[in-house]
This record gives structure tokens, C-alpha cells and sequence, in this order.
């Protein structure tokens, strides 16, 4: 993927189980919605009960990881797009491995 960086969109790199997704969008909430609706629409549902999102844009601008990296709960992401058997599923797998 080539994007040019003038683009008032910002970029992410998206880290989910075993898949890993660059794209761009006006959000990372945006673009993890929509990353996640496209796992689901591949069958592609090897996912962790966290998501990890890096703004690539702003992370090139000051060479640093810290204030550019976002955590996100799977299971309330899988709520927003409607699925919530597996939303519970994955919530029951956290609480069985982390307490």
C-alpha cells in the first residue's frame, strides 16, 4: 500500500491475534470498525481480546512510540458491530486468563 502522506486522513497500523492491517482513515476508532467488519467478512477470526493500534503519521513526525499507540477492548468492539455471543465469549476468555 502507497499512501501519500499529504492525505488529511491519518495512517494505522492495526495489530489484532495474527493479523496486521495498514490503512488510513479520519479515526482510529474508524478504521478499527471497519478492520474488524472486514475479519469478519474473510472468516478471518484468529483475533486476541486486545487490539493494538499505532498512528503511523504522528509517530514518523516525532520518531516515538509512547503517545502514538492505542489499546483497545475487543469485546466492546465486537458489541459495536453486533456481535455479541462472541463479544461475551472473548470476555469470559480474558476473565479465565487474567482474572
Amino acid at each position: 500500500m502507497c499512501l501519500q502522506m499529504k492525505s488529511s486522513k491519518k495512517l494505522y497500523l492495526i495489530n489484532c491475534g495474527d493479523y496486521v492491517d495498514l490503512r488510513s482513515g479520519n479515526s482510529s476508532r474508524e478504521v478499527v470498525i471497519n478492520c474488524l467488519d472486514e475479519l469478519f467478512q474473510d472468516k478471518k477470526l484468529n483475533i486476541s481480546p486486545t487490539l493494538i493500534v499505532l498512528d503511523v503519521k504522528k509517530c514518523l513526525r516525532s520518531l516515538d512510540l509512547s503517545g502514538n499507540v492505542e489499546f483497545f477492548s475487543v469485546p466492546e468492539l465486537l458489541l459495536e458491530v453486533g456481535k455479541k455471543d462472541l463479544a461475551e465469549s472473548v470476555r469470559l476468555v480474558q476473565k479465565h486468563l487474567y482474572g
